[in-house]
């Protein structure tokens, strides 16, 4: 099978059971918004949007259970009730409460995600490149996982999550780190500044790069091959 015959835009970016292009597409747009404009209210407000859009194409292309799609469906309304209407977003408390939730919500469809991404490599036995998108965009979010975590961590301990202070406490800068870290590039501009705050960055740099030399170097460098047939001899005992 060639691999080229899965580039067709309608197999990859159009929604569906297995389709993950456009939930990657959506969460690289709205990476780039908050890390382009990170104090702006507008971008953050419209990057949290596209988050809850493209987490649910993720479950939808995952086919995770209709119930927690639905569920998923309202709060995408209801962040974009938040994001678009700046009285909402008059409140640093508020702000964070948001990031809370996004937290929450992304940390608890990540397992479904995961498990539908296996699901269909069992199924249809062979990895192209839908399944690198799929597996991308587990990376993705898991960027946007630690980068909410490092906002409710500045939250419950009242105190900037950088060292170099209240200034460089906005979500487009917590995305940024997250970046930076999950990467290993350490270009050090940024530093958290307490203990909690520098375990959780270790964490996500261990997960990230386990992730990276494990699951997506598996999956890159099996792409376009299918899963050997069994041959009746391998059937087991008694076959023949």
């Amino acid at each position: 099978m060639n691999p080229a015959a899965d580039l067709r835009f309608r197999d990859i970016f159009i929604p569906g059971p297995g389709r993950y292009g456009s939930a990657l597409f959506l969460l690289l747009t709205s990476l780039f918004l908050v890390v382009a404009f990170p104090s702006g209210t507008i971008p953050d407000g419209i990057a949290l949007v596209i988050q809850m859009f493209a987490l649910v194409a993720c479950l939808r292309a995952a086919e995770a259970p209709n119930r927690m799609i639905r569920v998923l469906e309202i709060f995408a309304v209801a962040a974009a009730v938040a994001g678009l209407v700046p009285i909402f977003w008059g409140d640093d408390v508020q702000k964070e409460l948001v990031r809370l939730a996004t937290f929450l919500l992304i940390f608890t469809s990540l397992p479904s995600i995961a498990v539908g991404l296996v699901r269909q490599l069992r199924r249809d036995k062979s990895i192209t490149i839908r399944t690198v998108f799929g597996a991308l965009c587990i990376y993705m979010l898991l960027i946007i996982t630690f980068a909410s975590a490092f906002g409710v961590v500045s939250m419950v301990e009242d105190a900037a999550f950088f060292a170099q202070g209240e200034s460089a406490n906005q979500y487009g800068y917590f995305v940024y780190f997250a970046v930076t870290t999950i990467t290993t590039l350490g270009i050090g501009d940024y530093t958290p500044a307490t203990d909690f705050g520098r375990a959780l960055t270790g964490v996500l740099a261990l997960i990230g790069q386990i992730y990276l030399v494990t699951v997506v170097a598996l999956i890159v460098g099996n792409l376009g091959r299918r899963a050997p047939k069994r041959k009746d001899s391998d059937a087991g005992p008694g076959s023949g």
